[in-house]
Order: structure tokens, then C-alpha cells, then sequence
């Protein structure tokens, strides 16, 4: 039985359906510049941002941290991905093949 508020959980997964929407858009850029050269791919992590914010909580219970979490601290950026080394003359980074399995 929940001891909190259903909504919380509610606006929690709000918050994760956009940030999955969010990275789709980001991926599918990837692919349109995959012949770009010089291109950087992009990514976002909304996994570690979600982790960050329940884990301010020192509280061992999910509902209490679902309760007190800052949905304001839920919005992952954008970040280029630079630790992927291009395998490629023209400087891109982006695998199409990765790109399509993500």
C-alpha cells in the first residue's frame, strides 16, 4: 500500500515519459547528422539526474522519497559526448549502429 500521495509517482513518470521523448529527439538529430563531419554526437541522461535527486533523501522508503522530490530538479540537459573517440576521417563520432540500438 502506498503511503504517499499516487500523484507523486504520477508526475515522476511525467517527468521520465518527457526526458524519454526529450532523448528521442536528441538521437534521431544524431542520425540526421551522421554525415555531418566534425559532428558530436548528443545524448541525455535522465537515469542518473532521477538517482541524483531521490538520493538527496537520507530516507530508506521510495514513497517518502517520491513524496519529497523536487520534480524542479528532474529536467536533464543536453551534453555532448566527447568521450567517444571517431573511428572516422571526417571527425564524427556518431555509429549509426549505436545510434539505432539506443
Amino acid at each position: 500500500m502506498l503511503s504517499t500521495n499516487a500523484f507523486n509517482y504520477v508526475n515522476v513518470l511525467d517527468k521520465a515519459a518527457d526526458a524519454s521523448w526529450k532523448r528521442e529527439t536528441v538521437l534521431a538529430n544524431n542520425i540526421a547528422n551522421v554525415n555531418t563531419p566534425g559532428y558530436k554526437r548528443k545524448d541525455l541522461d535522465f537515469e542518473s539526474t532521477l538517482k541524483e535527486e531521490l538520493g538527496r533523501c537520507k530516507h530508506t522508503s521510495l514513497d517518502y522519497k517520491i513524496d519529497h522530490a523536487n520534480l524542479n530538479h528532474l529536467n536533464p540537459s543536453v551534453y555532448t559526448d566527447l568521450t567517444n573517440y571517431s573511428y572516422r576521417l571526417d571527425g564524427s563520432n556518431v555509429d549509426i549502429d549505436s545510434e539505432e540500438v539506443e
